[in-house]
């Protein structure tokens, strides 16, 4: 009997962390963050620093004078 309840236990576990793992899909909509923690820029590369928004409109937009650009 020890053994049937410690089985169900684990399963309720199991099924309880996949509950929440779906709601918080739900309640952030499909939404992904990505980190990218280390960059190489080369000779005659170019890179913005800083918040990037996707969809936004696709083309060209110049970006003024930026503190944190540095020439090489």
């Amino acid at each position: 009997m020890r053994e049937l309840n410690l089985t169900h236990g684990a399963k309720f576990s199991r099924i309880y962390a996949q509950q929440v793992e779906a709601l918080d899909k739900h309640r952030r909509k499909g939404r992904q963050t990505v980190v990218v923690e280390h960059v190489h820029v080369n000779d005659g590369g170019q890179a913005v620093v800083g918040s990037v928004l996707a969809g936004m409109g696709g083309g060209s937009q110049k970006v003024g004078n930026n503190p944190m650009r540095q020439s090489r």
